[in-house]
């Protein structure tokens, strides 16, 4: 098993910037590191059966891989793989990404991109499919699990497993993810992402030696993605010290193909970050 750190190439992985903008690359930062490591698994015999189940999302060319951790912590060997997902699960799962990307796309890894006669990707039959943005999503991770009750204040910013009952579902939405802006100086465009959704205005100019701070949004060029929130009530008697008491919810934000997955009424367990949200959003 990999339990030793591997040393991170001196180029940064091909997905660096979908995954950690705006951060510049450095070989020595603990994402670097662990990315490296990762890649190290994923490419060997073992570690590539992990991406046979990457597929395609059907959303502006991206990709979905789901990843069983509990598989992948004690197959990988990967000592700070734990500690990365406890302290920083955003930014882990950011890794795991890059480094999933990086065997697939450039090492040609997993039966989407090795064996592409199955005719997955948008391509010509044969050819692999283009690279695109990877999001993984996360199941079977035991140490998450808690009752939606449970969830306090020191629970923001960590990975959480919870299980309950669907009782309310907003319609779907359009959520702007990223979008160009022009510098009214020198003319060079400036790709911003929007965190949430939240509108950003870029902090520099990418043009040579330009320092203007002035940018004209680019709206024809905005990549959205379907958005929908969910209610998610906790399931009676899951909780024994609970009984009798009025039952807990929580909002959950779904995205690209997570959206229409569940209805009312349908016992669903959602593994998310737990983040805050403002009062006028709520449900």
């Amino acid at each position: 098993m990999a339990t030793t750190t591997a040393q991170a190439p001196n180029a940064a992985p091909a997905a660096w910037s979908h995954y950690f903008p705006p951060s510049e690359y450095s070989r020595t930062d603990r994402r670097a590191l662990l990315i490296q490591d990762l890649l190290t698994f994923f490419i060997s015999r073992g570690g590539h059966t992990f991406l046979e189940a990457l597929r395609p999302s059907g959303f502006g060319g991206s990709y979905i891989l789901e990843v069983d951790y509990a598989s992948l912590e004690s197959r990988s060997g990967l000592v700070d793989l734990p500690a990365a997902i406890e302290g920083s699960p955003v930014e882990a799962l950011g890794c795991i990404a890059a480094a999933a990307h990086e065997a697939a796309f450039e090492h040609r890894k997993g039966r989407l991109l090795g064996h592409h006669d199955e005719g997955g990707g948008r391509g010509e039959p044969g050819e692999p499919p283009p690279a695109g943005r990877i999001v993984v999503r996360l199941v079977n991770h035991p140490a998450s699990l808690i009752h939606i009750r449970q969830l306090k204040s020191s629970a923001i910013g960590k990975l959480v497993t919870l299980r309950g009952t669907v009782v309310r579902m907003t319609p779907v939405r359009p959520l702007v993810t990223q979008m160009d802006f022009v510098c009214a100086k020198c003319g060079s465009s400036t790709s911003q992402a929007f965190t949430d959704g939240i509108y950003a205005l870029p902090t520099k100019c990418t043009g040579d030696g330009c320092r203007s701070r002035t940018f004209t949004p680019l709206r024809s060029s905005a990549r959205c993605v379907d958005w929908q929130k969910i209610r998610l009530q906790e399931l009676l008697g899951a909780d024994k010290a609970a009984e009798g008491q009025v039952p807990r919810s929580v909002e959950v934000e779904l995205s690209g193909d997570l959206v229409h997955c569940a209805v009312v009424g349908d016992v669903v367990t959602v593994v998310g970050v737990v983040k805050v949200m403002a009062t006028r959003d709520s449900l």
